[in-house]
């Protein structure tokens, strides 16, 4: 047994999770903004971390809507280095200045996308990156699985075992647009609960087929009670939507949330599959685990 699975072994105790959506493209609730962005809130026994921070526009309205308590916030973790995920970060340490940053090495690397022939930065803005050196004796880049708080996991690097997963063509490390960014800096959040696994993802560039065979295979865990966040579904084609689906209904997920760069499209198949297992995913959101 791999020393990371003996210590998940070790805590298995019942433990309440709250995981709270403060940032996505809709709002659930009424009074709360919906951006193109996603952030997430997880309180776990007295404990809080927030995943991604958003674009930067929605994040402390809705965390006042929430009644979120800043001082609490013991880490702050990236998905990976989009502006969507991380322009409310230079906020976000501001309000939180005893927080850890959690990131992938690649995540201040350059990103670019291009739409309409149009290439665009798509990176971190320039005052999260100002921000995050500010921050640099608190900042733990990791590319390995790692606890960030008691019972929540980020995954480190994805392997990307399975091929031909729901990429986009748009997206480059060069402002010319020539050479493809495959998002290596792409990770997931997982937590144990008594309902089983519940994994958090950012945009899942790595696949979600890819994401859970990781998280299965570091945890050693198999029961997924749910999957909440971005599966990276906007640009792909019905093909790829479908066999998607079909991923997720082999890795037996109970119930999932999908959200911000799913796509409709995708979502409205998803919610076909899984019926009375799919919830909705906007700003306000909150699912609790036991």
């Amino acid at each position: 047994m791999c020393v990371i699975t003996e210590l998940l072994t070790q805590q298995k105790v019942a433990m309440t999770t709250r995981v709270s959506i403060l940032v996505e493209n809709t709002a659930l609730m009424p009074g709360f903004l919906g951006e193109h962005g996603l952030s997430m809130l997880i309180e776990r026994e007295g404990h809080a971390l927030l995943f991604d921070a958003g674009q930067g526009l929605a994040l402390s309205h809705n965390a006042e809507r929430l009644g979120v308590a800043w001082e609490r916030i013991e880490a702050i973790v990236l998905s990976h280095g989009h502006y969507d995920h991380t322009g409310g970060l230079a906020n976000a340490l501001g309000k939180a200045p005893q927080a850890g940053l959690f990131m992938h090495p690649a995540a201040e690397g350059a990103h670019y996308s291009r739409r309409a022939g149009v290439v665009r930065d798509i990176g971190m803005p320039p005052d999260v990156r100002a921000a995050v050196k500010a921050r640099a004796s608190n900042v733990v880049r990791t590319e390995t699985p790692m606890e960030v708080i008691p019972g929540v996991w980020i995954s480190g690097s994805i392997p990307r075992v399975k091929q031909g997963a729901p990429g986009d063509a748009g997206l480059f490390v060069d402002a010319g647009g020539m050479e493809p960014d495959a998002v290596p800096d792409d990770q997931a959040l997982w937590m144990e609960t008594g309902e089983g696994l519940v994994v958090l993802l950012g945009c899942a560039h790595s696949g979600v087929e890819n994401t859970l065979r990781h998280v299965r295979a570091v945890t050693g865990e198999t029961s997924i009670a749910c999957v909440i966040g971005g599966m990276h579904l906007a640009h792909a084609d019905a093909e790829l939507v479908v066999q998607a689906a079909d991923v997720l209904m082999s890795f037996d997920v109970r119930s999932m949330a999908p959200g911000h760069c799913t796509g409709l499209a995708a979502q409205c198949v998803l919610r076909e599959r899984f019926r009375n297992g799919f919830r909705l995913c906007g700003a306000g959101a909150q699912f609790d685990f036991t």
